[in-house]
């Protein structure tokens, strides 16, 4: 169960990511004609939000990475024992999985809606 912890959470990552945000945003930017993920650069409140979430999310890659290469040496810094249990590891796989079945009929229902408002 470790090993497939090991890959599938790194896996897993990149493949929500890559659906919640290119694939929305593909399908968004083909509708309205422009890009909807720009948000400024100045130091308005949306300017830093954007840089806030933008560090977030590249902390998250990196971090993502270094436990997949170096699992030994990553993961003792940020182990919960509590969460050790298989229970837990279950219910995490499984709702990582309806999360992401849930998330892509979303986008096929606000396919649907935005066609069914017009």
């Amino acid at each position: 169960m470790t090993d497939f912890i090991r890959v599938f959470i790194p896996l897993y990552f990149i493949v929500f990511f890559l659906t919640a945000f290119f694939g929305t945003s593909l399908i968004v930017s083909k509708r309205i004609g422009k890009n909807p993920n720009v948000l400024p650069k100045d130091d308005s409140a949306y300017g830093l939000i954007g840089r806030y979430f933008k560090l977030t999310l590249v902390s998250l890659f990196i971090y993502t990475i270094l436990l997949f290469i170096f699992p030994n040496d990553i993961f003792g810094i940020y182990n919960i024992n509590f969460f050790e249990r298989i229970v837990f590891r279950y219910i995490g796989v499984t709702l990582m999985i309806f999360k992401f079945n849930l998330g892509s009929c979303r986008a096929v229902s606000n396919e649907e809606f935005m066609e069914n408002w017009n």
